[in-house]
């Protein structure tokens, strides 16, 4: 009996161990100034097991649902980033729609390649050009398992690579964009950035 006791205590524990492992929560950032730093661009903010988003409410928006909850994210997004430029002395970057639409297109490619090189293979920029976006210089931020625009925007402000690009003073656009995987039950964030 206290074998079998002992046992189910050890998968039990092995289960919690590999979901809280699977389901951590990660972000990379990357400039097109250069190849991306690899080095030190995973985090995770606390290695908690991951709630499904329906069970978290997300502060501050409207009891809203689809594309209406979909702006209401991104614009909450858009906001915190622009009040952490503003603390700074920067000013506001214009959240652009065009700019939103690629974003969100990058946010649905990470669930499948959590990179900046697309899954086709070409580099994130290429969804700039074939949204008619003109840019001189453009940055990423992507991340994943994230509930909430504020959780991710202080993992971002964490890390000085993404902090770079949120608080670049050439940066003059922005979009924003969010996928939710339902059957993993993950949010992933990308955030183009153009000037």
């Amino acid at each position: 009996m206290k074998m079998k006791r002992t046992t189910a205590c050890a998968a039990i524990v092995l289960l919690v161990v590999l979901c809280s492992y699977s389901l951590r929560s990660f972000v990379w950032g990357y400039s097109s100034f250069g190849e991306p730093d690899v080095s030190g661009m995973l985090a995770s903010p606390s290695g908690d097991i991951i709630i499904a988003d329906e069970d978290i409410p997300l502060a501050d928006l409207p009891g809203e649902s689809g594309e209406a909850l979909s702006a209401a994210i991104q614009d909450q997004l858009a906001d915190l980033m622009n009040a952490e430029r503003k603390n700074v002395g920067l000013a506001a970057v214009e959240e652009s729609r065009e700019l939103s639409l690629a974003a969100e297109t990058r946010a649905q490619e990470i669930k499948d390649s959590f990179s900046h090189t697309r899954p086709d293979g070409s580099n994130y920029k290429t969804v700039l050009t074939e949204n008619g976006i003109a840019y001189s210089f453009s940055g990423e931020n992507i991340a994943g398992g994230y509930p909430s625009p504020e959780d991710v925007l202080s993992a971002w402000m964490d890390n000085e690579g993404f902090r770079d690009n949120i608080l670049n003073p050439d940066f003059t656009r922005v979009g924003v964009g969010y996928y939710d995987d339902i059957e993993q039950g993950m949010r992933y964030w990308c955030v183009l950035f153009v000037f």
